[in-house]
């Protein structure tokens, strides 16, 4: 499955071998065409539903490889600095925990767990592949 982005009217998915930037209008009428969504759709599926419906793909610019890359990297590797720059950036406020989200966050067994190398996904103790994305996780 690939890893996907939505920005700004723009879904772009990533695959092994190739990306694809779509406008958003045109991701609904690919889900509606394959009944799935289109996260969901392996690289052929999705091929087959943009030359099937006409669809023509944008191009990358050095703006959209940036963004790519920065959002790549799994937010739990961010500084604070740069978290809440992107939060600012994408318009999403701060909360504050109440003392009862505290105390659920704290009782969370996946608090101290493991997180997938590839995409930040947190991953149970026990855990070979990750839910997310797929990839094989580091056994540690």
């Amino acid at each position: 499955m690939p890893w996907t982005l939505l920005m700004g009217g723009v879904m772009y998915l990533l695959y092994d071998s190739m990306a694809y930037k779509l406008y958003e209008p045109d991701v609904g009428r690919i889900e509606r065409d394959t009944g799935t969504p289109v996260r969901d759709l392996s690289e052929e599926d999705l091929v087959a539903a943009i030359k099937r419906l006409g669809i023509q793909r944008l191009e990358f610019t050095p703006a959209d490889q940036t963004l790519i890359a920065q959002s790549q990297q799994p937010v739990r590797d961010l500084t604070e600095k740069d978290l809440l720059a992107a939060m600012k950036r994408l318009g999403i406020q701060r909360l504050e925990l109440s003392p009862e989200d505290t105390a659920v966050t704290a009782a969370s067994p996946r608090r101290a767990g493991r997180y997938c190398g590839s995409c930040g996904h947190p991953l149970s103790l026990d855990a070979v592949y990750c839910e997310r994305c797929g990839r094989k996780t580091d056994r540690r």
